[in-house]
């Protein structure tokens, strides 16, 4: 059983391609690699200025922060995981005792 939260992703936000190599979600290091690399070249090559390449790097990390989850959820499908239910609870193990609650009350 995996637990995915429906949230903004934190980890995603802070470290992109380092969360992405943690959850092996290899379409999404790729993808969060190269545009990391693009951002760098053009940051070494002084493109466009200092503050707006810090507010595209910004964004661009907002996005991933954004999308991270679901990205997650994504992968773990292809893996072959299904998605059973969405349940609530305050942390992971009230998520969790939730989640098996409703599956032994269908049974």
């Amino acid at each position: 059983m995996v637990l995915v939260r429906e949230s903004f992703c934190w980890p995603a936000f802070l470290f992109d391609v380092f969360w992405a190599l943690y959850h092996r979600t290899w379409s999404a290091f790729l993808v969060l690699a190269t545009a990391l690399c693009v951002v760098g070249g053009i940051g070494y090559w002084q493109l466009i200025s200092t503050p707006i390449l810090l507010l595209v790097l910004f964004g661009w990390r907002i996005l991933v922060g954004f999308h991270g989850n679901d990205w997650r959820r994504t992968v773990l499908e292809r893996r072959g995981f299904r998605m059973l239910d969405v349940v609530t609870g305050a942390d992971d193990m009230s998520a969790a005792r939730r989640f098996l609650d409703r599956i032994t009350e269908r049974s």
